[in-house]
């Protein structure tokens, strides 16, 4: 199973990570700070080594970088549902 993640390094939205993670989920998450995406997904493979995390930097304020993520995160949506 799969989850997308916006705000995904802080607050609610790493405790929904957090979450999501330890029950098997594979998760896509963006934030704005890159140093931040990849301590999260460190955090997240280390709960569970077994899913797939993907980061990539977006601030959801901007429409074009909320595009690119909602791109990013449908590749590998089509490439986690190939591997079934």
């Amino acid at each position: 199973m799969n989850i997308i993640i916006t705000g995904a390094t802080k607050g609610i939205g790493r405790a929904i990570a957090v979450h999501f993670a330890k029950n098997g989920f594979n998760v896509a998450a963006c934030a704005r700070s890159q140093a931040d995406l990849q301590a999260l997904k460190t955090t997240l493979t280390d709960l569970n080594s077994s899913i797939s995390v993907y980061t990539q930097v977006c601030d959801v304020s901007i429409k074009s970088n909320v595009a690119q993520f909602g791109n990013f995160a449908n590749q590998f949506l089509k490439r986690w549902m190939s591997c079934k």
